[in-house]
């Protein structure tokens, strides 16, 4: 269903899926932020809320331009003043009437229509799952590719999460249900997209589809990425600290261990680089990814290397089995010659006395005649010595 389609369904059903984008002077990026949800082709019907935190450049203009377009697809919620909390987030979930809430910040996009179905149709197949993500790409302010960002690349839980968040926040859909109504601690999260995964991990287990749908864009104005790294563990470690408090004492044991990866990472980002400029995101990002290569082009080369070792004992595994089933063919072979040679024997046996049987039969044959014409004679001399004496009488 595109959006034309939706602003003639809009009073036929209730939207399926709520698409919440928050945006802070994101003049130069929100126009595709939002056409990159209006694209969306669907089955079903889905709304867009535009929760906007009092821009100082032009957001909001664009924002209500598109709403004037689309009246009955998206809703604005402005501030009148500046909260830059997770209060903006907040209310835009609070209004959401959708099953499932997407989420999209107003510098990324997304680069598949297909999207907003894909994760729906997941999330209808498994209902035991709170939510489904995507890998993604990070981008230069201009779109360049900078490097992935995978998210979890099997079925995830809770307790995969609290190691820490490789989700990005564009490539996520969850369940309505799973997060709301939102605690009231929520609100002290400064990073609010990890803790509201958590809250939402409670329910169920974590999916994942295929593909790079969205892209999150580096720039000089991004609040996450161009905080300086020793600063994001920092805010990590808190953020871990205030979520602990809230979630089932049973992942406890979770929490440590995120803990102390958490605190090994800020010591080692404190002695590589104590603080990260703006300007230098994208060339560290590229530094990191080209690290990132290297190490996985190590680990291929070990696995190739270990593959060739394998196959290498799988040949000669193969060649002894080859010189097995030659000699058992050999040994069958000969068991056949020694078979054929016994048989020959027999038979030549079989032969000799059939032939020594046939020649005793004839001669018994003749035997038996000899006896006849013998038996013949004495019959014919009896009767003239009968004849003779008689006459002589």
């Amino acid at each position: 269903m595109t959006a034309e389609d939706q602003t003639t369904a809009a009073f036929q059903a209730a939207p399926s899926v709520s698409v919440i984008i928050a945006t802070y002077n994101h003049e130069r990026f929100l126009a595709q932020a939002i056409q990159s949800v209006v694209d969306q082709v669907t089955s079903f019907q889905f709304e867009i809320i535009i929760t906007e935190d009092c821009s100082t450049d032009g957001t909001l203009a664009i924002a209500k331009n598109y709403e004037t377009r689309f009246p009955h697809l998206i809703t604005i919620l402005a501030s009148t003043t500046n909260q830059n909390n997770s209060d903006v987030f907040v209310r835009a979930i609070n209004h959401a009437s959708g099953k499932y809430i997407a989420y999209l910040d107003g510098d990324d996009y997304w680069i598949s229509i297909e999207k907003l179905q894909r994760q729906f149709d997941f999330l209808e197949e498994n209902p035991d799952c709170c939510m489904v993500h995507h890998s993604a790409q990070r981008v230069s302010e201009d779109g360049v590719a900078i490097r992935g960002v995978e998210g979890f690349t099997r079925r995830a839980t809770i307790e995969d999460l609290i190691q820490g968040n490789p989700v990005a926040s564009c490539s996520v859909m969850m369940r309505r249900s799973a997060i709301t109504p939102v605690p009231d601690w929520f609100s002290r999260i400064k990073a609010g997209d990890w803790a509201i995964y958590m809250i939402a991990a409670q329910h169920g287990w974590i999916g994942r589809i295929e593909g790079v749908l969205g892209h999150y864009r580096i720039h000089d104005a991004a609040s996450w990425a161009t905080t300086p790294v020793e600063m994001q563990w920092t805010m990590s470690l808190e953020m871990l600290d205030e979520i602990e408090k809230h979630i089932d004492t049973k992942y406890r044991p979770a929490f440590v261990r995120s803990r102390s990866h958490m605190i090994q990472e800020l010591r080692t980002a404190i002695a590589e680089r104590a603080s990260l400029a703006a300007s230098e995101i994208s060339t560290y990002e590229r530094e990191r990814r080209a690290k990132e290569m290297t190490e996985q082009a190590a680990r291929d080369i070990a696995s190739a290397t270990e593959t060739k070792v394998r196959l290498r004992d799988t040949l000669m595994e193969s060649q002894s089995s080859v010189i097995k089933a030659q000699n058992m063919l050999e040994e069958t072979r000969l068991w056949q010659l020694e078979r054929e040679q016994s048989f020959s024997v027999e038979r030549h046996s079989l032969e000799q006395a059939l032939a020594f049987s046939n020649s005793l039969v004839r001669k018994a044959q003749r035997d038996t005649r000899r006896a006849a014409v013998a038996g013949g004679a004495v019959s014919l001399a009896f009767a003239a010595a009968l004849a003779l004496s008689l006459w002589l009488r």
